[in-house]
């Protein structure tokens, strides 16, 4: 597997346990506010928490337990820095996914 294949799972990978959890939590803390609203008013209310949620909070949490993990990992096969590598690229990359993705995953 190659560089740009990895970072592109690594990239997945961080978004997924940055997003699930987030979006599980704060779809459950809104639910009794958001009850009676229409669909496009909801969207707007969770996108206007979840966007700065999950990018200063939920992806770098995820990138930096993903890091703590692969880091163990690769002190054993002294791959340290490919992943150090990875993690930079998916981190700059998350604001465009998750900009361009967060209406489809709601």
């Amino acid at each position: 597997m190659n560089q740009n294949s990895k970072d592109r799972l690594i990239r997945i990978l961080i978004g997924y346990v940055g997003l699930y959890p987030t979006l599980l939590i704060v779809l459950t803390l809104l639910k009794p506010v958001t009850q009676g609203l229409s669909l496009p008013v909801v969207v707007l209310i969770e996108t206007i928490i979840l966007v700065p949620l999950t990018q200063l909070v939920s992806f770098p949490l995820a990138g930096w337990v993903i890091e703590r993990l692969s880091r163990k990992k690769s002190n054993r096969f002294s791959q340290r820095s490919l992943v150090h590598h990875s993690l930079i690229q998916a981190h700059q990359s998350t604001v465009s996914f998750h900009q361009f993705h967060v209406f489809e995953l709601l």
